[in-house]
C-alpha cells in the first residue's frame, strides 16, 4: 500500500504499490489548469481520502474534467471517500453522571466562557479572531438588559509571521472579559476546555458573499470536537465542513449578530445535562476508533475490487479494459 497527502486535486507522485490511497486535504487549485502526466498520476491511485462531506463536494466537482477524461478512455479512476480525522478523545470526556444533580436543568451562570481555539494568523482562512472580539464586546453591552456577562478566551498557537497579527489583536481587546493562551501545552487546553461552555468557530465568517472561496472555510474542525467532548455547546459558522460535527447540538451562525443573538439566548437557557451527556456521545464517532474502523473498511473492500479487477475482469470477454495501460487520454 502507497499513501500520499496533498492540497491539489492531483498526488505529486505516481503510485508505486498495489493500493494508493491519495488524501487531499482541500483542492487548494480549485479549478485550474491540469495536465495529462497529472491525470495519470490520479489513475494510479485507487483511493481518495477526504475530510469532510464538504471537502468532498467541492473535490469531485474541480476534478470531475479529469474524471471525465479518464472514463472516456476505460481507464480506471479512484473513488473518493470521506474519512473524519482522528481526534484523541479517551482522555477529555468528563464524567458529568458524578455531578450532583446532574439529573436536573442546569442553572444560568452568571458569567459565561467562551472558548475560540485555532492557530493565530491572518488571511485565507483564518479563524475569525476579529470577529469574535468584536461580537463578545457586543454581548457585553451594558445597555442590552442581560444579567449574563462573558468572557472570550483565545487558544492557539501563534503562526510564524503572525507575530504582529496577535499583538494587534491583544492591543484590540478590553482586557477585563478578553484573555489570551497562547502556545499553551495540552495539559493546560485540556483544562481551559474543562472550565468553558461554548466554543465558537468562526472561520468564513469575515469573507464577503462576492468574493466567496470555499478554501477558506474550514474544511472539518477538529477543536469543535474537542470542545463538545468536554460539554462545550458548538456555535459554528454556518458555511465549510464545520457544519457536519454538531448534529441537533448547539447553533448556526451567518454574521456577528446571529453570534451575539444565538450565544445569549444560549446562555440564558441552558443545555440539560442529559442533552450534554448525548452531546459527548455524539462526538465519539469523530474518535480513534471510528477513523480506524472505516479506515479498514475502506481498505478491505479496496483490496477486494484490486482483485477483482487485475485478476477476474481481464478474463471477462466483453471487457474494454484490458488495455487500458496504453490507452491515450484526451484532456
Amino acid at each position: 500500500m502507497y499513501y500520499q497527502m496533498g492540497n491539489s486535486r492531483f498526488p505529486e507522485f505516481h503510485n508505486p504499490g498495489t493500493l494508493g490511497m491519495y488524501q487531499c486535504q482541500f483542492p487548494f487549485d480549485l479549478d485550474g489548469p491540469f495536465s495529462v502526466t497529472s491525470v495519470r498520476r490520479l489513475s494510479s491511485f485507487t483511493m481518495v481520502i477526504v475530510n469532510s462531506k464538504f471537502t468532498m463536494s467541492w473535490y469531485i466537482k474541480y476534478a470531475t474534467a479529469a474524471f471525465r477524461s479518464l472514463e472516456e478512455s476505460n481507464v480506471p479512476y479512484p473513488t473518493v471517500e470521506v474519512v473524519y480525522p482522528p481526534v484523541d478523545l479517551q482522555q477529555i470526556l468528563p464524567s458529568f453522571a458524578s455531578v450532583p444533580g446532574h439529573d436536573k436543568p442546569m442553572p444560568i451562570k452568571k458569567t459565561v466562557k467562551i472558548i475560540q481555539l485555532g492557530r493565530i494568523f491572518s488571511g485565507r482562512q483564518n479563524k475569525g479572531h476579529t470577529e469574535a472580539i468584536k461580537a463578545i464586546k457586543m454581548l457585553n453591552d451594558k445597555d442590552s438588559g442581560d444579567s449574563v456577562s462573558y468572557e472570550l478566551h483565545i487558544i492557539g498557537n501563534i503562526h510564524p509571521r503572525f507575530e504582529a497579527y496577535a499583538e494587534n489583536l491583544q492591543k484590540s481587546a478590553p482586557q477585563d472579559f478578553i484573555f489570551f493562551h497562547f502556545g499553551v501545552t495540552s495539559t493546560d487546553l485540556i483544562g481551559l476546555l474543562g472550565q468553558g461552555d461554548f466554543i465558537w468557530h468562526l472561520t468564513g465568517i469575515d469573507i464577503a458573499e462576492e468574493n466567496s472561496d470555499p478554501a477558506s472555510y474550514e474544511h472539518f474542525g477538529i477543536s469543535v470536537v474537542e470542545g463538545m467532548s468536554h460539554g462545550l455547546v458548538p456555535i459554528v459558522y454556518v458555511k465549510g465542513g464545520v457544519v457536519e460535527i454538531p448534529g441537533r447540538f448547539g447553533y448556526e451562525v451567518a454574521n456577528i449578530k446571529d453570534v451575539v443573538e444565538k450565544t445569549r439566548y444560549a446562555a440564558n437557557h441552558p443545555m440539560s445535562w442529559a442533552d450534554r451527556l448525548a452531546m459527548i456521545e455524539h462526538v465519539q464517532q469523530f474518535g480513534k476508533k471510528s477513523f480506524e474502523r472505516r479506515l479498514h473498511l475502506l481498505v478491505d473492500r479496496q483490496q477486494k475490487s484490486a482483485h477483482f479487477y487485475n485478476h477476474q475482469l481481464p478474463k471477462l470477454p466483453y471487457t474494454c479494459m484490458k488495455d487500458h495501460l496504453s490507452s491515450n487520454i484526451p484532456i
